[in-house]
């Protein structure tokens, strides 16, 4: 049953997250991620696991992430989202974690831009347990 919700709330992420085209959009991603949240707190099972290497997603932070993440995840000035100082940021739902790495976000004007066709599945989850392992509370 568990698993059944969790693919039908990624799939609602996915769906929000395309445009007429087929395109992932920056306003579907806010949506999405309401949509996610709100999905998995209706069934009370937020997954904040780690669904990779954070070792390896050290290396994939440290290539892509800090510039803007900056290296203590503070968000580097204002540029990037703050991991430390917004720890509700780290308690969404992996699918919508993955889902705002993959096709980006805009967020009170900070954008994140989309990683999907810089990493891998894998790099993606990689980072995402490297994030909660070194700046989650």
């Amino acid at each position: 049953m568990r698993e059944t919700l969790i693919i039908c709330a990624s799939l609602l992420v996915l769906a929000v997250c395309l445009s007429g085209d087929g395109t992932a959009t920056a306003a579907g991603m806010d949506a999405a991620g309401a949509a996610g949240a709100e999905t998995a707190a209706a069934v009370g099972d937020i997954d904040t696991s780690m669904p990779g290497d954070p070792a390896a997603g050290e290396v994939v932070y440290s290539r892509v992430c800090f510039a803007c993440h900056g290296t203590d995840g503070r968000g580097n000035g204002g540029i990037g989202g703050d991991f430390v100082g917004d720890p509700e940021r780290l308690q969404q739902d992996n699918a919508v974690m993955i889902a705002t790495i993959t096709y980006g976000s805009d967020n009170e004007g900070r954008i994140m831009p989309a990683q999907g066709s810089v990493l891998s599945e894998q790099e993606i989850k990689d980072v995402l347990s490297y994030i909660r392992r070194e700046f989650g509370q």
